[in-house]
């Protein structure tokens, strides 16, 4: 076991868990379907190449040193071909507007940097969870984000309906009635019909 700490007190962790206190937090708030992030085929790959991309562009600005954004980009690439799903275990109705699922992926992102090079796991000495993996994004803007990307690329891999309604533009889901199998998980949030009975 590890010992993390957040403004809310300590927490035992396992010690070869690649999530962090905030993940263990969000499974004790919103266990709601038992069903987790890494079980939606384009959820983690999307939000994964999000956070690959803030690497890049906050290297390339001078807010990330090379080394930590090295170390993001090799973990990011695990998670992306599903290496590390077992860590992504935050529920996909988790409540919270995406800020746990963020910082799930956060926290393994972090994680999984330090172990890579050989530093230990917990500790954020090296990579930080927000300071560096969720640097200049906000868990909302990064949520909404990564669902618009994620519906792009789910509809353009499943069929010609799909790449059709892309090709709209902005108006794809100007009129609600034409997608029957959809509701509103919250203010902003869609969610597939599919998923109501999990």
């Amino acid at each position: 076991m590890r010992t993390e700490e957040d403004v809310l007190g300590e927490r035992k962790l396992p010690a070869d868990a690649l999530y962090g206190i905030n993940t263990l937090r969000a499974l004790e708030n919103f266990p709601l379907t038992g069903r987790t992030i890494a079980t939606l085929p384009e959820f983690v790959p999307a939000l994964a190449m999000i956070k690959e991309a803030a690497a890049l562009a906050n290297k390339e600005i001078g807010a990330l040193s090379a080394q930590k954004a090295e170390a993001l980009i090799e973990a990011v690439q695990e998670i992306r071909v599903g290496k590390q799903d077992a860590h992504l275990i935050v529920d996909v109705l988790e409540g919270s507007g995406g800020t746990s699922s963020n910082m799930n992926l956060n926290e393994v992102i972090a994680n999984l940097a330090a172990r890579l090079t050989g530093k230990p796991v917990g500790e954020y000495a090296f990579v930080h969870p927000n300071d560096d993996v969720n640097l200049g994004q906000s868990a909302n803007d990064t949520a909404m984000s990564l669902r618009s990307f994620g519906c792009r690329r789910d509809f353009a891999r499943r069929d010609a309906t799909g790449r059709r309604v892309l090709g709209q533009e902005k108006g794809a889901f100007a009129n609600p009635s034409a997608w029957p199998d959809m509701f509103a998980g919250c203010r902003s949030n869609a969610i597939r019909s599919d998923l109501q009975g999990i």
